[in-house]
């Protein structure tokens, strides 16, 4: 994870979350999410939906540098739009697995632009549920290029190249990017005893003389 609206977005949802779990974690209501405290970071921010059509997972909300960034509205698009045939059935299992373990999931994809540039993505995927107890998505697709996202040269087509659940409760310091990763449990081993020392402590049998009666002289 290495944009700041990413971050930004990640963390907000585990904020909310930890609120709805009181004391855990749990998937948090769509109704929960204020705006206010995502500021400059709404423009990176959508919100989709499952439809009953052959849309698919549809776009409700779309941030206003997204949009700018594939150059058009992107509002009522399937999300899978972005990406070519042979991308969506991955795509379509990440928004599965989110769905139904109601955990976020990261991916990185490459765009390549009109001019034929590549952009670098990144796209998190974070469940919320609605009134009527189905799940959407909230969602952040950012360019991690500064260049990227003009309304000259926008992305035509996006290319998957990794996709990775997270924990809810990772960690992440919004001054320094991390790769964000499942958090670890260690178990605490008892300290490694030195061979030579562990044998040094052990009790050795010395040898001794004995005398065996009616031998030979």
């Amino acid at each position: 994870m290495k944009h700041p609206s990413t971050i930004a977005i990640f963390n907000e949802w585990q904020r909310l979350a930890f609120n709805a779990g009181q004391g855990g974690f749990a998937v948090p209501a769509r109704a929960s999410i204020e705006p206010r405290k995502l500021g400059r970071h709404l423009a990176d921010l959508f919100i989709v939906e499952s439809v009953t059509d052959s849309a698919g997972t549809t776009f409700r909300i779309a941030g206003t540098r997204i949009c700018t960034l594939y150059g058009r509205e992107l509002r009522a698009s399937p999300l899978s739009s972005l990406w070519p045939d042979r991308d969506r059935p991955a795509l379509n299992e990440m928004i599965d697995t989110v769905n139904r373990l109601g955990i976020p999931a990261l991916s990185m994809h490459q765009g390549i632009t009109v001019s034929s540039r590549c952009v670098s993505l990144e796209l998190l995927l974070a469940p919320l549920t609605k009134n009527d107890g189905q799940i959407c998505l909230l969602g952040c697709l950012v360019a991690l290029d500064q260049q990227a996202g003009a309304a000259f040269d926008p992305v035509v087509v996006n290319h998957l190249q990794a996709i990775e659940p997270l924990a809810p409760d990772l960690l992440l310091n919004p001054a320094k990017p991390v790769k964000a990763v499942p958090s670890v449990k260690f178990t605490r081993r008892a300290p490694r005893q030195n061979t030579a020392t562990a044998l040094a402590r052990e009790p050795v049998e010395r040898p001794r003389l004995r005398i065996i009666t009616g031998g030979k002289a």
